[in-house]
């Protein structure tokens, strides 16, 4: 099998996951509100998903930093020591 083919799985695959995990919680989310204010909560979803991802964005470079730059050294150096422990 090229590396053709073994992309388009893959990418197949990862694309059905997505799928499954940001429809159906949208799905669920909005099963229980009023037709008139469904958009609404289609629109609260993704935006609750885009904050937490620049949250997490913003946190995990600070606590990874802290946790791997070491005393004496660069903060690059301490920074690669640390990730390869």
């Amino acid at each position: 099998m090229s590396w053709r083919h073994s992309a388009v799985i893959t990418t197949s695959a990862l694309g059905f996951g997505h799928v499954l995990a940001v429809m159906s919680p949208v799905g669920i989310m909005t099963s229980g509100v009023s037709h008139a204010d469904r958009g609404l909560t289609g629109g609260l979803a993704p935006t609750a998903q885009h904050i937490g991802s620049a949250v997490g964005v913003a946190v995990l470079p600070a606590v990874v930093a802290s946790a791997t730059i070491t005393e004496g050294v660069t903060a690059e150096a301490g920074s690669l020591t640390g990730l390869r422990a």
